[in-house]
């Protein structure tokens, strides 16, 4: 089968990329012929923005997307759907159009009807959806576009149960249509299990964190839990892996609360060398998260062999099963977050069975291969012609 996959997604690394390049790779690899049509500077495939070229590695709608008034902002999200349209009519005839679905998005839909070919939305973020981070100056426009796209889609996949309810009955899509697929790892990249001693020479626990630095991830109640431990007489490193605008608000609470000399922030690194960081790490946690959101750091936590704890969000716990697989906590609870990591850093035998189980499940149901495996079954249910010859990994 023919596909195009195209994306607005702006950051050419990131769980976002990650999330791409996953399901391009899958589909590729069960015979499929997929075209990436990506922004500029947006190329999920290149592992860090060095490899991007150079006129677009820090281009002008960057900018623009960071300071000009949500309004013009808005109305330039509107124009893009032209640009989209005429990449998506110069590629040859697809027979499938798979699109991440992006806000003010109309040219999938309509290349779609245009070239008699059928579509396929991820839906990872809506109009609907109320904490979002940007708010809408369009509200009714974007919501109109959104019911308008979605409705014609042969499938819409979304990453929780969550957002496909809102999708339901906000939107109006038809819950036969709807697949639900969380973010999944790429069992061939799977992180090889270290034990503590093989890669701890200090012998020391490590708690680790991987992702952005943004407010509404939650570091700062991270940090102020492992400030607790110390002061309990249990204490531990810090490890946390990326960067972000709140970095150095992280780094200054973390020296007030007399943390710094056992925290490690290591800056952005490109997702090929996360491996490396997760073996260093003991246990791995999801500060914060949000209702609709599916965490991609909780899925190469456990596909790393690591115990996890996580807050009480419906998409984490439709993965992690607390005393499980895992340690499920009240979300903002600086206690219970605290006491969480105090039982693990106690119970080595525990930490171990938690990883274990926590391994096994997502290699078993959370893989790209399996994704791919669910949409192709997915699509014929809909009534589309699969055609596809297995390729070689060798």
């Amino acid at each position: 089968m023919r596909i195009v996959y195209h994306h607005r997604t702006h950051r050419s690394h990131g769980a976002e990329a990650v999330h791409i390049r996953g399901m391009v790779e899958a589909l590729r690899h069960r015979g499929h012929e997929v075209t990436v049509l990506s922004p500029p500077g947006g190329d999920p495939f290149a592992e860090d923005e060095s490899q991007q070229p150079q006129s677009a590695r820090n281009p002008i709608w960057r900018l623009i997307s960071a300071h000009c008034p949500e309004l013009l902002f808005e109305l330039l999200e509107l124009s893009y759907n032209v640009f989209a349209m005429m990449r998506l009519v110069l590629v040859a005839k697809p027979d499938l159009i798979y699109e991440r679905y992006f806000l003010f998005s109309f040219a999938g839909a309509l290349t779609a009807w245009g070239r008699g070919c059928r579509i396929v939305y991820e839906v990872n973020d809506s109009s609907f959806v109320d904490e979002r981070v940007r708010r809408l100056a369009l509200v009714r426009l974007a919501r109109a576009i959104e019911r308008w796209a979605l409705n014609r889609a042969d499938v819409v996949v979304v990453v929780s149960r969550a957002l496909a309810t809102t999708l339901e009955k906000s939107v109006g899509v038809d819950p036969d249509k709807i697949l639900i697929l969380p973010n999944a790892v790429d069992e061939g990249r799977i992180v090889d299990v270290v034990s503590p001693a093989e890669d701890n020479s200090a012998n020391e626990v490590v708690i680790g964190c991987v992702g952005f630095f943004v407010p509404w991830h939650g570091l700062n109640l991270l940090v102020d839990a492992v400030a607790d431990l110390g002061t309990a007489g249990k204490g531990a490193r810090l490890l946390l892996v990326g960067d972000g605008p709140v970095r150095s608000e992280v780094e200054q609470r973390a020296k007030r609360l007399g943390l710094s000399d056992r925290l490690t922030v290591t800056g952005t690194v490109p997702h090929g060398e996360v491996g490396s960081w997760l073996r260093k790490m003991d246990i791995a946690v999801l500060p914060d998260s949000n209702d609709y959101g599916s965490p991609m750091k909780i899925f190469e936590y456990m596909a790393a062999g690591k115990p996890i704890v996580a807050p009480d969000y419906g998409p984490v716990l439709e993965v992690l099963e607390d005393g499980s697989n895992g340690i499920v906590f009240p979300r903002h609870d600086v206690r219970a977050l605290r006491d969480a990591l105090g039982k693990l850093i106690e119970q080595p035998a525990l930490r171990q069975c938690l990883a274990e189980k926590a391994r096994e499940f997502v290699l078993r149901e959370h893989t790209w291969a399996r994704n791919a495996d669910r949409l192709e079954t997915m699509l014929s249910v809909a009534g589309a012609s699969i055609r596809r010859e297995p390729v070689s990994r060798g």
